[in-house]
């Protein structure tokens, strides 16, 4: 386990970030109280992505996967672009989410985005006006009256908070694709 130096991961819920470039300012929609963002791959889409820092990596449905990967058989993603945020050269397996889609009751859930995106940009969330914005970290300055929340990180990933829930004390998975 180590501790959450490298990744900036910021949520707002009403208080706007300071002025630092926004890479990404995109709607996302709020499903079954998980965030999907709209993104294309190597240009194709917009595909529906779950936003999830539970997530080491990426991962895309059989039906994403066999469009983009026309017939390789270990594609990468060249380009994962939110807005006009980017990612490139993502590794991206094969995931099926017939489970998820039959107990969430989705109609469309074409992959996952975690941890390339959380160490890349800080990710802000408006649920009020359901907006992402992605923002450069390297000018990212907190806003006034922010509360900074130390974290953890298991397996260089998943980001673990020490809190109090129901006056026990604990340690917590902070993780947006899961709603348990």
């Amino acid at each position: 386990m180590r501790k959450g130096s490298g990744i900036l991961f910021g949520l707002a819920m009403a208080v706007p970030a300071a002025a630092a470039p926004i890479a990404a300012d995109v709607h996302f929609a709020l499903i079954d109280n998980r965030v999907f963002v709209p993104a294309t791959l190597n240009g194709e889409g917009p595909f529906e992505l779950l936003l999830d820092t539970g997530a080491a990596g990426a991962a895309l449905s059989p039906r994403v996967l066999g469009r983009l990967s026309r017939g390789r058989t270990a594609p990468r993603v060249a380009t994962l672009r939110i807005g006009d945020a980017e990612l490139r050269n993502l590794a991206v397996p094969g995931q099926n989410f017939g489970v998820v889609n039959a107990v969430s009751g989705f109609t469309r859930f074409d992959g996952v985005i975690g941890a390339p995106l959380f160490r890349r940009y800080v990710v802000e969330l408006d649920f009020k006006d359901l907006r992402l914005r992605l923002l450069e970290p390297r000018s990212f300055r907190p806003p006034v009256g922010a509360t900074a929340v130390p974290f953890a990180t298991d397996r260089g990933f998943l980001p673990l908070v020490r809190g109090r829930v129901a006056g026990q004390r604990g340690r917590f998975v902070v993780d947006l694709g899961d709603r348990f």
